[in-house]
């Protein structure tokens, strides 16, 4: 399940760095390399888009993906997660990957983590992998019916596990490799933007970057700084 906003309205916290153009031509890449990554995921029944962008049923298309209007859940993230599960379940489907359009580096190696020797179907799991900060949850897998309801948002990560430790379901955190990066902020761009050039960032996203010569005028704007250690790595550290 890939949750996408409108297009127009994406990436908000990046004005100040891409004008809406930008904005949106760099959303549309990022969800369209998540959607081709998630073509060749082996034991991946199926892709489900869950959006209101005009252009989401051409995606859907593009990419053999089903289509879910977000109008049907109006209450954000989780409420379009939880609809997405019940669409799901109603289906047949016996778990259900949650993946965000904003994750570039996320890799088949990443995807086969996350998924590789769930439990038995009937039997209720989460794994999770985390954003870079250790805070979001960048990845969710989780065994259908839904065994918890969602908890996207601040301390996400946290919140979910807190909720498989309330409902009495197993809960395991991955390392996060590609999950780690989302872009939201300009230093999560500028983390991006060192990547030009790597096999490991999505075809499409790197084009956009460097078509409008983002990594130059990211270091013109002082937002090309060195990152730490840690986000040098872009890893989140693993929880116990």
């Amino acid at each position: 399940m890939v949750p996408v906003k409108d297009f127009v309205y994406a990436k908000q916290r990046l004005a100040g760095v891409l004008s809406p153009s930008e904005r949106r031509a760099l959303s549309q890449a990022m969800v369209e390399d998540t959607l081709e990554r998630l073509q060749g995921m082996d034991g991946l029944a199926g892709t489900l888009l869950v959006s209101d962008d005009p252009a989401a049923e051409l995606l859907a298309f593009r990419y053999g993906a089903s289509l879910l209007s977000e109008a049907g859940a109006s209450q954000g993230l989780n409420a379009a997660v939880m609809l997405a599960a019940g669409r799901l379940a109603q289906d047949g489907a016996s778990h259900m990957l949650v993946l965000h359009g904003d994750l570039p580096l996320v890799t088949a190696a990443d995807l086969a983590a996350l998924s590789a020797g769930l439990p038995e179907a009937g039997r209720p799991c989460v794994r999770l992998a985390a954003d870079r900060r250790g805070r979001g949850t960048n990845g969710l897998l989780c065994s259908l019916p839904a065994p918890i309801a969602f908890a996207y948002g601040t301390d996400s990560l946290r919140s979910h596990r807190d909720a498989c430790s309330r409902a009495g379901v197993p809960c395991e955190v991955i390392p996060s490799g590609g999950f780690a990066l989302d872009i939201d902020t300009p230093a999560d761009l500028q983390l991006l933007a060192a990547r030009v050039g790597s096999a490991t960032a999505g075809h499409r996203t790197l084009a956009v970057l460097a078509q409008h010569a983002l990594p130059e005028r990211l270091c013109q704007m002082g937002i090309g700084a060195a990152p730490s250690p840690r986000d040098a790595t872009l890893q989140a550290k693993p929880f116990a």
